[in-house]
């Protein structure tokens, strides 16, 4: 899992140019109902979130799977995951042609990454609040890529999303890296 931050002392991260944090109520989900093709819908609610948030409904529904336990069992994973907003880093940009002079971001190190990292991989980023205080690390999904190319100037700009189980759900499968006894699996 490539770590990307913006201390430049630390050997382990990679430099990034920017992110763009993000902490908003349009990601509730506090309501949620989920049904198969020709299954009862399975409704799981928070009320401690629509007590804070009001009610934020969100519905699937014609899932092509075999079990109203399966739907059940999504609905309470979107609920656990989005029923309070939290600080979510939805961009990240870096420069591969990077600055020399910081471990992490010398083209050699971001170059590879940057050409790399496909749609689904995941990465962590982490930052650190100006003036202090605690780390804020995020595991994220790439959902989007874009390259920005110039004479002398290249910047690669992913759209994040959290990666599942990043809010204590558990890990979830990462193909051909986990044992099919061993994780939970997630869809």
């Amino acid at each position: 899992l490539p770590t990307f931050g913006d201390d430049p002392g630390d050997p382990t991260e990679l430099g990034y140019r920017s992110i763009r944090p993000e902490v908003s109520a349009q990601l509730i989900r506090n309501d949620v109902v989920v049904s198969r093709a020709e299954g009862v819908a399975q409704r799981v609610e928070d009320t401690a979130s629509i007590a804070e948030y009001r009610r934020r409904t969100f519905t699937l529904d014609g899932l092509l799977h075999d079990s109203d336990t399966v739907s059940r069992t999504a609905a309470e994973f979107i609920v656990s995951e989005y029923k309070d907003p939290r600080r979510r880093v939805t961009s990240m940009v870096v420069t591969p042609r990077g600055d020399p002079n910081r471990v992490g971001s010398r083209p050699e190190d971001l170059f590879p990454v940057a050409l790399g990292l496909e749609l689904a991989d995941q990465i962590q980023v982490e930052d650190r609040p100006a003036g202090g205080g605690a780390v804020n690390v995020q595991d994220t999904a790439i959902e989007g890529i874009a390259h920005t190319i110039a004479p002398l100037w290249w910047e690669t700009e992913w759209a994040l999303a959290p990666a599942f189980g990043s809010a204590g759900v558990g890990a979830v499968w990462i193909w051909d890296q986990t044992n099919w006894d061993e994780h939970r699996w997630g869809f």
